[in-house]
């Protein structure tokens, strides 16, 4: 059977699992709740942290602004993106094809990578 489509990325003010095909889109919606997917507590709870505090990586105040976090958040952010984004592959290996769309230069600079 086709396994179902997510993309991965964040989104300002959303989340960062999204349906990809009409199939996806109609059994979860375009935003996929986490606690819908067969998902570990401590992936979803790792999800819900990096959520949230990919909403600080932004200056509010003015967005075209440098993100506001030092170089140590960045690495950190990564570290646990990294982990994140192969727990939840390795979790939905079954019946879902897990897309990575982390795209951050715009945000961090061109010098983090991530993967």
């Amino acid at each position: 059977m086709k396994k179902y489509q997510i993309r991965f990325f964040f989104e300002y003010g959303g989340g960062c699992l999204w349906g990809v095909d009409e199939r996806t889109k109609e059994k979860f919606g375009y935003y996929i709740n986490p606690e819908d997917l067969p998902l570990s507590k401590e992936t979803i709870d790792l999800i819900n942290e990096l959520e949230i505090k990919y909403q600080t990586s932004l200056d509010w105040e003015y967005p075209p602004n440098p993100s506001p976090w030092s170089k140590q958040e960045i690495i950190l952010f990564k570290t646990n993106l990294e982990t994140l984004i192969m727990k939840i592959k390795n979790e939905l290996i079954e019946e879902f094809e897990v897309h990575n769309e982390l795209n951050f230069e715009g945000i961090f600079g061109e010098d983090i990578n991530f993967t």
